[in-house]
C-alpha cells in the first residue's frame, strides 16, 4: 500500500495515514523506517521534529514498479475469475 501511494509523488506521514484506512501511525511509522533501511523509501525534510517531512520512492525503490504492476495485473484477472466462479455456484444451469 505504501508503494502505490508513494509511486505518484511525495506525500507527508499524514497524508499517508489518513490514505491508508485501519494503519496505525505505530505501524506505519514502522513500516516507512524499515523501508527507508532498505533503500527504497527516502524521508526528505528537516531533521528538527514537527516540521514537514515527505516520503518517496527512491530510485531503487522505483525498480520494483514493474513487479507491483504485474501483481497489480494478477489480481484483477483472479478477482475476474473469482467473480465468475461464484455466479456459476449461484446460478449452476445458466
Amino acid at each position: 500500500m505504501i508503494f502505490q501511494r508513494l509511486s505518484g509523488r511525495a506525500l507527508g506521514f499524514g497524508e499517508l495515514r489518513r490514505s491508508m484506512q485501519g494503519v496505525t501511525a505505530k505501524v506505519l511509522r514502522q513500516q516507512l523506517r524499515q523501508l527507508e533501511s532498505g533503500g527504497l523509501v527516502e524521508r526528505r525534510g528537516p531533521p528538527k521534529l514537527g516540521l514537514r517531512v515527505l516520503y518517496q520512492l527512491t530510485p531503487h525503490g522505483r525498480t520494483l514498479d514493474p513487479v507491483f504492476e504485474s501483481l497489480w495485473a494478477w489480481g484483477v484477472a483472479h478477482l475476474s475469475l473469482l467473480e465468475a466462479e461464484q455466479r456459476n455456484r449461484k446460478n449452476p444451469g445458466s
